[in-house]
């Protein structure tokens, strides 16, 4: 199987940098990231939201969505050899969770079945707290929580227009302290897919809203 990936940084509370995303193939590896090793704390947590796909049969296996946790001692052991990559390195399991053994996998071959899954991504996105549900506790822990929701709901909606071949799809992501709209412009940045955004209508969204164009697929 084939995987496409969305690696995240969440090393520090209230902060989530994407890393890279991409697809590799089984046995291969793709470079995401360097640092030298005395800012290890800063690079000691990953989130990883993983699809699992075999591209000759179109079929799409149980998606999983990982945190993986680097000890700082764990960078100071001698590099291990990996086999299947024939090369020295630190080899971090990642355990996945089938969540239903006997439905792991969806099967798209047909133009209308693919509309049918898309077709409930909308043209506006709204990402104000009132939406997510999160529970009660520490602040810190809670706006954690919910930054957390946002950035993952944006991305998920994203890549749901781009799969949908969108050719234009706004979030509404208020103005507050400018975090949010931040780490969404870092990942359009970076987006291979974008092809560009701007505010979107004030009239309509106020001065917190990002209209992203995408690259339609002729």
């Amino acid at each position: 199987a084939q995987v496409q990936f969305s690696c995240y940084n969440v090393s520090q509370p209230n902060s989530i940098k994407v890393v890279g995303r991409g697809d590799v193939d089984k046995a291969t590896s793709q470079h995401l990231i360097s640092f030298p090793l005395e800012q290890a704390e800063s690079y000691k947590a990953f989130r990883l939201q993983l699809l699992r796909y075999i591209s000759s049969g179109q079929k799409i296996l149980q998606p999983a969505d990982v945190t993986v946790k680097i000890r700082e001692a764990s960078l100071l052991k001698e590099n291990q050899d990996i086999a299947f990559l024939g090369q020295k390195g630190l080899l971090v399991p990642i355990e996945i969770q089938e969540q239903n053994t006997k439905n792991t996998s969806i099967e798209i071959t047909d133009k209308e079945e693919i509309a049918a899954v898309l077709e409930d991504v909308p043209e506006v996105v709204d990402l104000h707290i009132e939406g997510f549900d999160v529970k009660e506790g520490n602040e810190s822990i809670m706006a954690e929580s919910i930054f957390r929701s946002q950035l993952e709901r944006f991305n998920n909606l994203l890549e749901k227009a781009i799969a949908a071949n969108m050719e234009r799809i706004i979030f509404i992501h208020g103005v507050g302290n400018g975090t949010l709209k931040m780490e969404i412009q870092k990942v359009l940045m970076r987006h291979k897919n974008v092809k560009r955004w701007e505010e979107a209508d004030t009239k309509k969204f106020g001065y917190g809203a990002t209209a992203v164009f995408l690259k339609v697929r002729e």
